[in-house]
């Protein structure tokens, strides 16, 4: 597991990102356990989304890898940089928008 940077913002520490089955957050980790990555457990690729995602639960669509990762992150990065008075492009801003988490390949 990476070390914190900014280990105050992290209220339930390593629990704001890892959780059990449930989405209860780990609560009991501490740095240098082993943590499962999302992939293991969000484990169809791809954002599903439209007419695709009409009438599925919001625990059917986190089965998605990206639907978990943008449910699970991108608004807690945004309450991040909020925090810190950070722009989206500042030096350690957390990534909030398509382009800096989805870099373009050269």
């Amino acid at each position: 597991m990476r070390e914190s940077k900014n280990p105050d913002l992290y209220k339930n520490s390593c629990g704001e990102c890892h959780h059990d089955k449930d989405n209860k957050p780990l609560t009991q980790l501490k740095e240098g356990d082993e943590v499962q990555n999302c992939i293991e457990c969000h484990k169809k690729p791809g954002y599903i989304k439209g007419k695709k995602a009409k009438g599925l639960s919001k625990e059917k669509k986190r089965e998605y890898h990206a639907n978990a990762i943008h449910d699970n992150c991108k608004a807690c990065h945004k309450k991040f940089n909020k925090k810190m008075k950070l722009k989206s492009k500042d030096e350690g801003a957390a990534p909030v928008t398509c382009k800096q988490c989805h870099p373009k390949k050269k």
